[in-house]
């Protein structure tokens, strides 16, 4: 199994995660990534996910926290423990 993203690949991820400037709400991540929204919170709690808060309204997270969710599930899927996958998420 291959742990690590494809180096190209990784980079227009980067690209892509910081020019673009769009906000989803929690449960449009949670339906996008099959990660629960109790999940989402937990992780944003532990400090492994970020939201941005305007005006104490809900969360919104950024096209790149959806990527990371999306990395930090695969991972898991693999067999990592949740520490570990957002270790490795970091590293992708």
């Amino acid at each position: 199994m291959n742990n690590t993203l494809d180096p190209s690949f990784r980079e227009q991820l980067r690209f892509v995660t910081k020019n673009v400037h769009w906000y989803l709400g929690i449960g449009d991540v949670a339906e996008a990534t099959g990660v629960s929204q109790s999940q989402l919170r937990y992780w944003e709690q532990k400090g492994y996910i970020e939201s941005k808060k305007e005006n104490n309204q809900n969360r919104k997270y950024t096209y790149g926290t959806l990527i990371k969710v999306f990395i930090i599930k695969n991972y898991m899927e693999q067999g990592f423990t949740l520490g570990a996958a957002v270790k490795k998420s970091s590293c992708s």
